[in-house]
């Protein structure tokens, strides 16, 4: 499913990013950058129960083979060990309490903010002659 068909199904159920993000557990951000378009280093666990929550199939290749996402059908809370067992090996992911938790990576914007906030720190510590080393 494109952007597109993501904003397009989006408005034609009526549903808010809250909404979404409820329906397939992950963060109000996260559904919002992707639907946007703006996360372009979004992974296809992600995208996939998106396009769950927004009902449509939703497959993922990992590398010939295609699987069905059907582990992910449960609400957020209701997941076990045996449900994040059955998650492909690359997915960056934790299970707490019955709920799974996607760890993406950073996007470059955040990566420069970060660096930004770093130098910063550390060129104020170093005028200051502090003791102290940012991390």
């Amino acid at each position: 499913m494109t952007v597109e068909e993501m904003q397009q199904r989006k408005r034609e159920l009526g549903l808010t990013y809250q909404d979404i993000a409820q329906k397939c557990g992950l963060s109000v951000p996260t559904v919002q950058r992707i639907i946007s378009g703006s996360d372009i280093n979004s992974r296809d666990y992600s995208k996939a129960m998106i396009e769950m929550a927004l009902e449509k199939p939703s497959y993922v290749r990992e590398g010939e083979a295609a699987f069905k996402l059907g582990y992910m059908s449960k609400k957020q809370g209701e997941y076990t060990i045996d449900d994040y067992y059955e998650l492909p090996e690359e997915e960056r992911c934790e299970l707490i309490d019955g709920v799974i938790y996607d760890f993406a990576s950073p996007t470059i914007s955040h990566q420069d903010i970060s660096g930004e906030i770093f130098m910063a720190l550390k060129s104020f510590v170093k005028r200051k002659k502090g003791g102290c080393r940012p991390m």
